[in-house]
């Protein structure tokens, strides 16, 4: 089959005179309609936006639902630590993030699932708390269900959940730097992580869960990560029950309460540097590993030690401290930080510590003292504005040859690279992000540019320089776009005044007729307007 193609001698069976003369809001209504429904266009995600407008109360489920809808990055807005309780369960079906800033708990209110990613959903959350997660499918997954999506956890904490996570049907489950803690088995699997697909987790501390931690029927690999308080059973081991392929390194399994530390049909491969203080987990000491061995953690269990999640502390001159395997821990995924985010090995130390908790580790953030040239001083100041920042030339979307307009030829020419049949060199001013591709928003914006012209050089320097077009009254005679950086274009009483378009700067600056600069005596007009 011969790729499909839009020509301009011929669309939808209208010759090219005929199709010429319709008018531009009929012509991109069929375009979308033939592009769209056929899926012949790569479309952005919707933006999630923000949850909340500054308080608790305003961080509701409908909120959360809302910039779910479509995907895109979802953060908060709460006025401070909040949870959101909900009482349904969405499936995510798209590239979705979920950011809590270290201070948002869903929770499923000890009655639902809290999201299901769908074969085709794209999920990342961080800096959140899962809890009271309950009655997702067949009452697994209480706080997330990956049912063959891909789903990707950094920095969260699942707390008081039935089975915590519960990832199926090929999907592919990605842990780093989280916590697990407290949470049971529900009708089935175990209290944290049931696989059997692709699972791998990294610097994370599973304590205090029960009925079993993690069962694995998949793939599933485990670097530096501390197990200890989990309870299990006389058949479900308190830390692993592995019935297919696993690799362990540089991890602790200790101090369960009931049942064994690891067990299942499958033998556990040791990829070297573990500890277990049993001997059910078939370490290898010809890999570095110990057995029947107490890794001394700190008695007081889980703990705020710093970093995003809390984890379990080592006590010093303990067995698991310089006793890493380096290579792993200078590698990725562990990158030489621990769970909290401090570097590895710990001062003093050749080799990371094994598990979770870098001993002695130093927070890998901390200020770098760097040598800054003493400023030498003006003579006076100066009134001439300076630029914040260099404006970024806003091109005319859909303006193929620079001509200042866009045409109906033009806009074909879009949607042939938009198919793939014309390269993205035919029209770089149809690429408004730079991407490399053409998108639907984008032929939209060059329609909407035809219909109604193209952004001035005013326009264009004003959003090129961070400023927003607003519509305000100014005095009679003054055009759109007029200076703000001295009194008068806009200082008119109303009935002296009419409505022009006009670039609104941010606090401390103003526009000069070509971009957003800074105000040039310290005081702009329009901040005292």
């Amino acid at each position: 089959m011969p790729p499909f193609q839009l020509l301009p001698t011929e669309l939808f069976g209208i010759n090219r005179a005929a199709w010429c003369s319709m008018k531009l809001p009929s012509l991109i209504v069929c375009l979308a309609v033939l592009l769209i429904s056929n899926g012949l266009l790569p479309q952005r995600s919707l933006a999630g936006g923000v949850v909340g407008t500054g308080t608790p109360d305003s961080c509701t489920e409908h909120a959360l639902s809302a910039a779910l809808n479509g995907g895109g990055v979802v953060t908060f807005n709460c006025g401070g630590p909040a949870t959101i309780t909900v009482t349904g369960t969405p499936t995510i079906q798209a590239d979705t993030t979920v950011d809590g800033g270290g201070v948002i708990t869903i929770s499923g209110g000890n009655s639902v699932g809290i999201a299901v990613v769908g074969h085709i959903g794209n999920l990342t959350v961080q800096n959140l708390t899962f809890a009271d997660g309950n009655g997702g499918p067949y009452s697994t997954g209480g706080a997330l269900y990956n049912n063959g999506g891909t789903l990707t956890v950094t920095n969260c904490t699942f707390s008081g959940n039935g089975n915590a996570i519960y990832n199926t049907n090929g999907g592919t489950l990605t842990i780093t730097n989280s916590t697990f803690s407290g949470n049971t088995s529900t009708n089935y699997g175990p209290g944290a992580i049931y696989n059997d697909s692709t699972l791998s987790i990294t610097n994370s501390t599973f304590s205090g869960n029960s009925v079993g931690t993690i069962s694995n029927s998949g793939t599933l690999t485990v670097t530096n990560c501390t197990f200890s308080g989990n309870g299990g059973s006389n058949s479900v081991a308190s830390g692993i029950s592995n019935f297919a392929t696993l690799t362990v390194t540089n991890t602790i399994i200790a101090n369960s309460t009931t049942g064994a530390n690891c067990s299942g049909t499958s033998i556990n491969s040791d990829g070297g540097h573990n500890i277990d203080d049993r001997a059910t987990c078939h370490f290898s000491t010809a890999n570095g590993s110990l057995n029947n061995t107490n890794p001394l953690l700190d008695s007081g269990g889980l703990a705020s030690n710093g970093g995003p999640t809390q984890t379990i502390a080592l006590e010093a001159d303990g067995p698991a401290i310089d006793a890493g395997d380096e290579a792993v821990c200078a590698a990725a995924p562990v990158d030489n930080l621990d769970q909290r985010g401090y570097g590895r090995p710990g001062v003093g130390e050749t080799n990371c510590s094994i598990g979770a908790y870098e001993y002695n580790g130093q927070p890998s953030s901390e200020p770098t003292a760097t040598a800054t040239e003493t400023p030498v001083p003006t003579s006076s100041p100066t009134s001439t504005p300076t630029a914040v920042p260099t404006p970024t030339v806003v091109s005319c979307v859909g303006d193929c040859n620079g001509d200042g307009q866009v045409t109906v030829d033009e806009i074909l020419t879009m949607v042939n690279i938009a198919l793939g049949n014309t390269p993205i060199a035919s029209c770089e001013a149809g690429d408004a992000n730079h991407d490399g591709q053409i998108t639907v928003d984008e032929i939209l914006a060059a329609v909407n540019n035809a219909l109604n012209g193209c952004p001035s050089a005013a326009e264009q320097g004003c959003l090129g320089s961070g400023g927003a077009v607003t519509t305000v009254l100014c005095c009679a005679g003054t055009d759109d776009f007029p200076e703000t950086c001295f009194v008068g274009a806009c200082s008119c009483s109303p009935d002296a005044s009419h409505e022009v378009r006009v670039c609104d700067c941010s606090a401390g600056t103003c526009f000069n007729g070509t971009a957003c600069v800074t105000c040039p005596f310290g005081t702009c007009s329009t901040d005292s307007e």
